[in-house]
């Protein structure tokens, strides 16, 4: 089993990857050859456009930018990737259901 905690409040749960193989298993597609295609995609789609990540030794900034050629470069793929998940959405292919995937955890609002 993998342990899942949430770095900030310390909250965790156990994962035993049983969701994710019938995930995989009952995966149904036209648009993607496999899974990890449309995860690939979804991970396009939040990626920030405006930040890049990167480790407190490599650069100056707390959040270093992007160039304006790399957020092109991005926007564009992640046009691409919207385009794609909804086509497969469209034509009736899996769709993950996340909402209840972290429903365990406290729901704190955001102090400011």
């Amino acid at each position: 089993m993998k342990k899942i905690e949430a770095i900030k409040t310390g909250l965790f749960f156990y994962d035993d990857g049983e969701s994710n193989r019938s995930l995989r298993e009952n995966f149904e597609s036209q648009v993607y050859c496999s899974f990890d295609d449309m995860m690939f995609d979804l991970y396009l789609l939040s990626k920030n456009e405006d930040f890049k990540f990167a480790l407190a030794h490599e650069t100056e900034s707390h959040l270093p930018r992007r160039t304006p050629e790399e957020r092109q470069a991005l926007l564009v793929k992640k046009v691409h990737a919207q385009r794609r998940y909804q086509d497969h959405l469209e034509k009736g292919g899996t769709e993950l259901q996340l909402s209840g995937m972290l429903a365990d955890f406290d729901k704190k609002k955001a102090r400011h």
